[in-house]
């Protein structure tokens, strides 16, 4: 009974003093953080407006290590010193005891602003220690009292994961929030004691298979016998992995048990070709460390794999084939030769008829002028205005004594088209001929006025 009366007295002591501390200099307590670890340590945090003054002066509880004092960004001095409160009061116990006086050991610790100026701001104040928590055999005691603003104060408390409470204050609000306690004040001292266990979590389980991601070679890759390194990449976040294994055409050829956990994984393996065109289906398996043994196969690739026969094959299929080309090519220039000399030997041909020809139209055009008796005259004057062409035309038509076409002269003189037709159009000029068109034939014959 007399330990219940001294509390009572040191508690509304305390609540006096400090709420008339609290309102001469107008210091709020807005938060109280606290963080209880595994091992029972405690870590509180407490946010304190100001307002008026350069210093404030908080009481917090003896033997506590104070980890930082700042204010918007700032760190602040401060000065702790050990106080003792003494209570005196009188009354009697239930037990007939006077009750006289009674001390608290406390800290006080006066906080300084950076600025004399200054008159105003925000202090964070944090301490801690393991003085509010005992235990014994599996069940943790947690009790704290602090000072608190009225109505104001925000308390919460985070308790470790697994906590699970065995006795906790009935006359507080209390608000839970998974291992969490949201407290409200009423009053400038806030007391609270409570009991817990911490039951530790089972084993999580895994039932996810590893996740698989193939590198090279590539789906439908095309390769010559030889070695191939299949490359991929493996993970499992949760249990790690414990093997891979290369499936080739449905069959485990290789187990790797040392798989890294970070970079890319490999198996070395022979493929051969045994006929031309060689198909062969791959993929990876991975078996995660789980108890359940969780296992993933990835997806399947093909792998085309070219015999070196058939490299031999093609390698002979492509020199016949320069072969043939060089063949056709030599057999082509070669006729190309051939018909050129043809061609140049059929010129020589044509151009030796035609002088042939011509010497004999001369020679016979001579020997008809010889032999021809009775054949009219032509002037002189007019033979003497005329060319060789033209004379050799002229004296055709005085033999023939008709008219005859321009295609027979053509013939019988062997001249070219074109000078034939040059000749023809001068004597036309001259008046020595005439020419008339039937249809596509052209009539020449001598004008009667150049015979004698």
């Amino acid at each position: 009974m007399k330990l219940k009366i001294a509390a009572f007295l040191i508690l509304l002591f305390i609540q006096v003093s400090v709420s008339a501390e609290i309102a001469e200099r107008s210091v709020e307590i807005t938060n109280v953080d606290i963080s209880i670890d595994n091992g029972g340590f405690v870590s509180i945090e407490e946010k304190v407006i100001v307002k008026g003054v350069n210093n404030i002066t908080l009481l917090i509880p003896r033997d506590v290590e104070v980890v930082s004092v700042y204010s918007d960004g700032d760190v602040l001095e401060y000065e702790l010193r050990d106080y003792e409160m003494v209570i005196n009061a009188t009354g009697v116990a239930g037990n007939g005891t006077n009750i006289s006086s009674e001390v608290i050991e406390v800290s006080r610790i006066t906080i300084f602003f950076p600025e004399l100026t200054r008159k105003s701001g925000n202090i964070t104040l944090k301490y801690g220690s393991s003085r509010f928590t005992s235990k014994i055999y599996r069940t943790w005691t947690f009790s704290i009292l602090i000072p608190t603003t009225a109505y104001k104060t925000a308390i919460r408390m985070r308790f470790p994961k697994g906590t699970l409470f065995t006795s906790l204050p009935m006359n507080i609000r209390v608000g839970f929030e998974e291992n969490t306690l949201i407290l409200a004040s009423e009053s400038y001292i806030f007391g609270f004691a409570c009991k817990y266990e911490i039951i530790s979590p089972g084993p999580e389980v895994d039932n996810e298979p590893p996740l698989i991601t193939l590198q090279s070679p590539s789906n439908n890759s095309v390769m010559l016998e030889g070695t191939v390194i299949f490359r991929y990449n493996v993970e499992d976040e949760k249990s790690g992995i414990s093997s891979c294994r290369l499936i080739v055409d449905g069959v485990v050829e290789q187990v790797n048990n040392s798989i890294k956990k970070e970079g890319m994984n490999q198996f070395t393996y022979m493929v051969k070709g045994e006929s031309f065109w060689n198909d062969y289906e791959w993929s990876i398996e991975c078996i995660d460390d789980s108890p359940s043994e969780n296992r993933r196969e990835s997806e399947v690739r093909n792998l085309k794999v070219i015999s070196p026969l058939l490299i031999g094959l093609g390698v002979a299929l492509l020199i016949m084939i320069l072969f043939v080309i060089f063949i056709i090519r030599r057999k082509r220039k070669k006729k190309s030769k051939e018909d050129a000399g043809k061609e140049e030997l059929k010129e020589k041909s044509k151009l030796k008829e035609k002088e042939e020809h011509e010497e004999d139209v001369v020679e016979e055009v001579v020997e008809e002028e010889k032999q021809v008796e009775g054949e009219r005259e032509i002037k002189d004057y007019v033979l003497k205005l005329l060319d060789e062409n033209e004379t050799t035309v002229v004296r055709l038509l005085a033999r023939v004594d008709n008219e005859v076409t321009q295609a027979y002269i053509y013939k019988t003189t062997g001249m070219p088209k074109a000078t034939l037709s040059d000749v023809m159009r001068r004597l036309e000029d001259k008046d020595v001929v005439e020419r008339k068109r039937e249809g596509r034939t052209k009539w020449v014959k001598l004008n009667d006025w150049i015979f004698e």
